[in-house]
């Protein structure tokens, strides 16, 4: 099994603009540079502001595993990122129709090895919103050895960057016209699977 590391430095604004708002980065904006402990950066603060919140040691490094299990959990647990969706329903593993064994996942995936693209996320939405009806992820992102595990899975899948979605909407569209819509709302590539429609962005943007 694949030991994975810590998120990027770009992963973890990446998540604290989810639960701070993007504005909240300051001008800097997705720097990948996340200050020093005690020091009054804009990245910085918000670390701060995330340990104290939830009870972990503040200040106590730059970003460590005792802040990336809490921030997993929440993803897990669920919180909003856009009108539409929710982090609970892209994690490794838990998505609609796939299997969460344990020892499938990577060493440290805690279901999200990998955050959410912003940009990927944003086309999802505008997809969502031209359908005017639901959209069901039945996978998100994923680790390297849960995507290892699935039959026709890609090494470079960009399920792993957080870039990619297998989804349906439940018959309101045929899941060619799912992929169609997705093209025309930001998704650069994207192909008919077997019960689902895959759609990634391959573009710049966090």
């Amino acid at each position: 099994m694949a030991n994975l590391d810590l998120w990027s430095n770009h992963s973890i604004q990446q998540f604290l603009a989810w639960i701070y708002g993007e504005t909240a980065l300051g001008d800097a904006g997705y720097d990948g540079i996340l200050g020093v402990p005690g020091d009054n950066s804009c990245c910085r603060t918000l670390i701060r502001k995330f340990e104290e919140e939830n009870a972990l040691t503040v200040d106590g490094g730059l970003w460590g595993w005792e802040c990336q299990q809490r921030a997993c959990l929440l993803l897990t647990q669920g919180i909003s990122l856009t009108d539409h969706f929710s982090s609970a329903e892209f994690g490794c593993g838990i998505a609609i129709s796939e299997d969460d064994t344990p020892s499938l996942h990577s060493i440290n995936c805690m279901h999200y090895p990998e955050v959410l693209n912003h940009t990927a996320l944003r086309c999802l939405e505008r997809t969502r919103q031209a359908i005017g009806s639901a959209i069901q992820i039945t996978s998100g992102v994923r680790c390297p050895d849960y995507n290892a595990s699935l039959s026709g899975s890609s090494s470079t899948s960009r399920h792993l960057l957080g870039r990619a979605f297998d989804c349906n909407t439940l018959g309101a569209c045929s899941y060619e016209d799912l992929l169609e819509i997705g093209l025309q709302n930001g998704f650069t590539y994207g192909y008919v699977g077997d019960g689902f429609t895959h759609l990634q962005y391959d573009g710049s943007g966090y």
